[in-house]
């Protein structure tokens, strides 16, 4: 099968699930929604598909839209950080890297699921050694993630926030579209030949496979227009 018959057999799947989500938003059950968008956009990812689908992003906005972000006193400051890990893979050398930067100047947030933090011993020591937080979310129904992640975001007075997740991730996606403008979010892309969920929830994006290991971690996240080498704004 060439490359753009396979393309337009993921679309057509995807435009099916696109429809039946749209029938679950106007019911009002979010969670469906949610679970729906997460299996499509794992659809084009799987196949080794590049696209964009405006359906999917519309989709995420509109549930967005019913879940604002929390109100707090707590205003953002310039060295606070949030990091999410949307793996739970602590073999990956990137978590390491992107942390290990982070935590040389400023306070790490690192949130994930708590069922995965039995692999990520080492990354959730590196945090909390350097006086950072964790901040776990329980991985159950994707609408409680989701209020949980934007408490943690609200709660850690965070101004730069990452998201280092997977291409069906709607919880960052999400819970990311709903944050005030007064925030920076820097999506990591792991790849760039494949479908990724959330092309609306990041202001600037780490392009990993770009730079690879070529330089050192404080120089990779200077490309995303953050300078970690000082603690200065």
């Amino acid at each position: 099968m060439d490359e753009k018959t396979a393309k337009a057999k993921v679309e057509k799947r995807a435009g099916k699930l696109i429809a039946i989500a749209q029938a679950q938003l106007r019911r009002g059950n979010l969670e469906k929604v949610l679970n729906t968008v997460a299996t499509c956009g794992l659809t084009p990812y799987s196949a080794n598909q590049c696209y964009k689908s405006h359906g999917l992003e519309n989709l995420l906005s509109r549930v967005a839209e019913q879940l604002p972000f929390p109100e707090t006193e707590i205003a953002p400051v310039e060295d606070r950080v949030l990091f999410y890990d949307g793996f739970g893979l602590g073999s990956r050398g990137l978590l390491t890297i992107y942390l290990q930067a982070l935590c040389s100047f400023r306070k790490v947030t690192f949130v994930t699921r708590r069922d995965w933090t039995p692999g990520l011993e080492a990354a959730i020591s590196l945090v909390e050694s350097c006086g950072g937080q964790v901040c776990l979310l329980e991985g159950k129904k994707k609408t409680e993630d989701i209020r949980l992640l934007q408490k943690f975001i609200a709660i850690s007075g965070a101004r730069h926030l990452f998201m280092y997740a997977n291409a069906d991730d709607v919880v960052v996606t999400t819970a990311f579209l709903t944050v005030p403008k007064d925030r920076v979010r820097y999506q990591i892309n792991l790849t760039d030949h494949a479908f990724w969920l959330g092309s609306q929830c990041a202001d600037k994006y780490i392009e990993f496979l770009k730079t690879g290991e070529s330089d050192y971690p404080i120089e990779l996240l200077k490309i995303a227009g953050v300078d970690m080498s000082t603690p200065e704004p």
